[in-house]
């Protein structure tokens, strides 16, 4: 019970809390947070994904309290296939937040072949200690288990996470392409947390699980930990972004995007075919002639110029569309080719200058930089200050300085 490791003996293990109320504790957690979410009158399909996975992550709580009780299940496989739900929980939970409308579709149950596979497979063993050794290298009765099983976990964490973050960067892509104000809540930024957050913690599971000189609890100890954070994780991220708990997450999602993308199915039928074209090929079927795209140059800019729509802070794509009275394909073409820009990119540089105007004007002596942000059409301080650094090279504040220094 007690390891020797580069010359110490520790004994950690009387230190951490008794693992049964731990247990008890993410236990509690999974199924209040999983009920809160079951009471809601309109469910998203995000948030029935996200009951069963807090279910699910309950179910594995009783089965280690089950094993915690029982010596003679310690080191079975009983529930340790449960592991390879929660890969499958994490892209469908993703791909569903990402949605306005998503729907069930059978094929998402695939996912979960690799745990049906497992649990078919350990029930063969059914009671026998296929864990005792905690070697996972070392020969015997189960050495092609625990290395089949450990194998295929780190693919699963891996391949899993990978996707995941793929879908998020092409999500935020998309993003810039349709908004002019996009704020962490569209770009999901939390799930890059959670994806963070499961990786990291699978990998110290496998890694400590795989090495024999680590206390033959730890494992238990960081997978309950993990599940316990995980838990309290989801139930905070619910309460700050509606997208988890909302019943009328479709009217927020209105609220702040305007408008999802009416094309999102044919995006994503094209998505591999367009990514092996080059920029230039890229709207080559579009329809769109190099004179009516020159046409429709002058018109944006003129009507950037006159209009100013970018004062508007939840500005989008189709909104400025309609005003023109050109396609948003169209529209987004003419500003990706001729400007070499998103239209996240092209809105806030001409928010930018006109900061930038705005400041050197006698009127605005009196108004903070960031009011002046706000009347520009900025929604956040963080933003404004990030962008603005990005087009200028200096903080707002620099930048007024030196004006004032020249003066």
């Amino acid at each position: 019970m007690i390891n020797k490791l580069m010359g110490y003996q520790v004994d950690y293990i009387h230190l951490l809390p008794d693992m049964e109320a731990l247990l008890y504790i993410v236990l509690s957690q999974s199924i209040f947070a999983g009920l809160m979410i079951w009471s809601l009158k309109r469910k998203h399909l995000a948030n029935w994904i996200l009951v069963a996975w807090l279910l699910t992550i309950g179910f594995a709580m009783i089965l280690d309290l089950i094993k915690l009780n029982d010596p003679a299940l310690r080191d079975s496989a009983v529930g340790v296939a449960i592991f390879f739900t929660f890969g499958p929980f994490l892209l469908l939970y993703s791909e569903a937040a990402m949605q306005k409308e998503p729907r069930f579709r059978p094929k998402m149950l695939l996912h979960f072949i690799p745990y049906t596979f497992f649990l078919v497979l350990f029930s063969f063993y059914r009671l026998e200690p296929v864990f005792a050794n905690k070697d996972l290298f070392a020969p015997g009765d189960y050495f092609f288990v625990r290395v089949l099983f450990t194998v295929a976990a780190l693919i699963s964490i891996v391949a899993y996470v990978l996707v995941v973050l793929i879908r998020l960067k092409k999500h935020n892509q998309n993003l810039r392409n349709e908004y002019s104000y996009i704020s962490d809540f569209v770009t999901l930024g939390w799930l890059k947390l959670l994806a963070f957050w499961f990786s990291l913690s699978y990998g110290i599971i496998i890694f400590f699980g795989a090495v024999p000189f680590f206390h033959e609890d730890l494992t238990s100890y960081i997978f309950i930990i993990m599940n316990m954070v995980f838990a309290y994780l989801v139930s905070f991220l619910g309460f700050r972004q509606p997208i988890i708990f909302d019943p009328n997450r479709s009217v927020i999602v209105n609220r702040y995007l305007k408008e999802r993308f009416n094309f999102e199915e044919e995006v994503r039928e094209q998505e591999e075919k367009i990514e092996e074209k080059s920029a230039a090929s890229k709207y080559e079927k579009s329809g769109l002639r190099d004179d009516m795209a020159s046409e429709y140059l002058d018109k944006i800019l003129n009507f950037m110029q006159i209009k100013k729509p970018f004062l508007q802070g939840d500005l989008t794509l189709q909104e400025m569309a309609d005003q023109l009275e050109i396609s948003k394909h169209h529209l987004t073409q003419v500003i990706n080719e001729r400007l070499h820009k998103n239209f996240y990119q092209f809105i806030n540089e001409y928010r930018i200058e006109e900061v930038k105007r705005r400041m050197i004007l006698p009127e605005n002596d009196n108004i903070t930089i960031l009011g002046i942000a706000y009347d520009c059409g900025f929604n956040s301080k963080s933003a404004f200050n990030k962008i603005f650094k990005q087009v200028v090279g200096t903080t707002p504040s620099q930048y007024k300085k030196s004006l004032t220094d020249n003066e």
